[in-house]
């Protein structure tokens, strides 16, 4: 045993109560009885070895060390929330917290029941301080208290969900924790401590100011939302991170030694320099390949790290190349930060031409050190290669109209490859709200080359009277959409409510009408078409009582013989030809 290491065991078993300043961080160990000695004070232990001291939280360790000797206090409360004391309420945890940051020193808090034991109506332990700590020195706007389990007959099922520390935090770093379920490495099954029905989640008033840390989330990656476990702040020289769950809740003990791990290097890295003090978090962004004419985005995030308010004067991209292919999207006008604030700039990157590209972000400021701070920024352009997929419709819709029930109707359309090779179409499926309603011609895959096209018919044959809707998808291996979508509609109607006007340059007229003698109906064409025309007879109803087609050149009379038995009663002749209707009604008498 090292012999700084036999100083602090001697001082916890013999003299517990006397600080020989010898270790620069104290652990409260009586506080999280359950889990404490296992998750932190151990992790504690491994990280900083002989600078942890751990004593219990009680008046008569409290009366006789001088808290804010220590660098750093960890308070791990397990159920307990902020307000809770020693027996003798002579001590408050709230107001060793205050001590410690009124002091410049740091602290790191785990209080998986400190937002609800505040702010929840229901709750008796409510303390003025600690909601001004949450609130106002932390930057906490609580949200719920978030289920993590649910209930199915006489059984409770534990829901796992995942934590993901925010991207680019010092203490998060992305990393994503399996929290409330298992967790499978490989031949490695990593388990938690301790399962929860509950976490509390919150979000940020200012996330320049109040940093977050964790993410709660139950898909992953996580998206970029208020639902907080974990934040930071900084008050002068003092660091704060709190979580408001519980480290034992997370699977696997390496994944909860690297947040503790993460948490005390950023409580105790770098004390703040005098004066105003610039200092980037990325000190190079390089935003890969970008095709020609497409953008990427990124972050460069810098923060003071001084006693004295940073002036930001200009935040410019220096063009020094004349290609203008770096440009700044939000963040860049002038600011002050206050000391331990963060700001960041979001940066676009648009390539003109195909190569590498190389600029500086210049930000310049009162920062005592560098005045002008410069972060590196680079990307590559590149040339696209391959199919592009276009099509020879207005906003990629197809409309066929209205259309008698019964009736099929074809439309088609192009599909285009505007790419430099060959487009591989795969597969084309149709997609509607009804049984083949719209169906297509058989082609279900292509080679388009470049420039080239490929005529796609489809059908639309409605049922009934009702508007119809569909999808049609092309899957290729275009650059620009692998599944393109084409939007279809049509409507189906009674045949007995359709009507067109007759054409200047073609009619039909009934020789008789009413009609006694049904098995004989005579129709006279005027100006037929040269293509061929459909005749159809279709009671009030709808019902198709009669149909026969007329080969060209058709003139003159027509004489149709109807053996189908009919009822006296309203009948409609509706004629097509060249995709017209034209519709005349007819009374039949018996």
């Amino acid at each position: 045993m090292k012999p700084k290491n036999l100083i602090c065991l001697l001082i916890a078993l013999f003299i517990p109560f006397f600080n020989l300043n010898s270790c620069e961080y104290i652990y409260f160990n009586n506080l999280d009885v359950i889990y404490g000695g296992r998750v932190y004070e151990n992790n504690l232990m491994e990280y900083c070895g002989v600078e942890v001291e751990s004593v219990p939280f009680t008046d008569e360790v409290l009366d006789k060390i001088k808290i804010t000797d220590y660098k750093v206090a960890i308070f791990a409360l397990g159920e307990y929330p902020l307000s809770v004391r020693t027996p003798s309420s002579k001590h408050f945890v709230i107001d060793k917290i205050k001590m410690m940051i009124d002091s410049g020193r740091s602290v790191m808090i785990i209080a998986k029941n400190g937002l609800w034991g505040e702010f929840d109506p229901k709750s008796q332990v409510k303390h003025p301080e600690v909601n001004n700590f949450l609130t106002n020195i932390l930057g906490i706007e609580f949200i719920k208290r978030m289920p993590v389990h649910y209930i199915s007959g006489n059984t409770i099922y534990f829901q796992g969900y995942v934590v993901r520390g925010s991207p680019k935090d010092p203490i998060g770093k992305a990393d994503v924790r399996f929290c409330n379920q298992n967790y499978i490495q490989g031949s490695t099954t990593h388990t938690p401590l301790d399962t929860v029905f509950y976490v509390d989640v919150f979000k940020s008033k200012d996330p320049n100011k109040y940093f977050p840390v964790d993410i709660f989330t139950r898909t992953h990656p996580a998206p970029l939302s208020d639902t907080l476990l974990g934040i930071r702040t900084q008050v002068g020289k003092s660091k704060i991170v709190f979580w408001s769950y519980g480290f034992e809740n997370i699977a696997g003990h390496i994944y909860r030694y690297s947040i503790i791990e993460r948490g005390m290097k950023w409580l105790t890295e770098g004390e703040l320099q005098p004066g105003a003090q610039i200092q980037s978090l990325d000190e190079n962004v390089d935003f890969g390949y970008v095709y020609v004419g497409d953008s990427s985005e990124s972050t460069v995030s810098f923060r003071n790290i001084g006693t004295q308010d940073l002036i930001v004067s200009s935040i410019e991209v220096e063009n020094f190349s004349g290609k203008n292919a770096f440009s700044i999207i939000d963040g860049g006008k002038p600011l002050t930060l206050k000391s331990g604030e963060v700001h960041t700039v979001t940066l676009r990157f648009k390539p003109k031409e195909k190569g590498y590209y190389t600029d500086f972000l210049i930000i310049k400021s009162n920062s005592q050190t560098e005045s002008e701070k410069a972060v590196n920024l680079t990307g590559n352009g590149d040339i696209r290669s391959g199919g592009v997929i276009s099509v020879s419709l207005t906003d990629n819709k197809l409309d066929f109209g209205k259309t008698p029930a019964g009736e099929k109707v074809t439309r088609s359309f192009d599909i285009i490859n505007t790419g430099n090779v060959t487009l591989n179409v795969d597969s084309i499926l149709i997609f509607d709200d009804a049984d083949q309603i719209f169906f297509g011609d058989g082609v279900k895959s292509a080679k388009i080359p470049p420039g080239g096209k490929k005529i796609k018919e489809v059908y639309f044959q409605p049922k009934e009277e009702k508007l119809y809707n569909g999808t049609l998808r092309i899957y290729s291996d275009a650059l620009n959409s692998p599944v393109f979508e084409i939007k279809l509609i049509g409507e189906g109607t009674s045949p007995s409510q359709v009507y067109y006007d007759n054409y200047k340059d073609f009619s039909f007229d009934l020789i008789s009408n009413p009609v006694t003698d049904i098995s004989q109906l005579t129709i006279k064409l005027i100006n037929p078409a040269d293509s061929p025309a459909k005749i159809r007879l279709v009671s009030s109803d709808g019902r198709l009582v009669f149909n026969t087609s007329l080969e060209n050149n058709n003139h003159g009379e027509l004489i149709f013989e109807i053996n189908t038995e009919l009822s006296s009663g309203l009948y409609y002749i509706i004629l097509e030809n060249n995709n017209k209707l034209y519709s005349k009604p007819v009374i039949i008498l018996k």
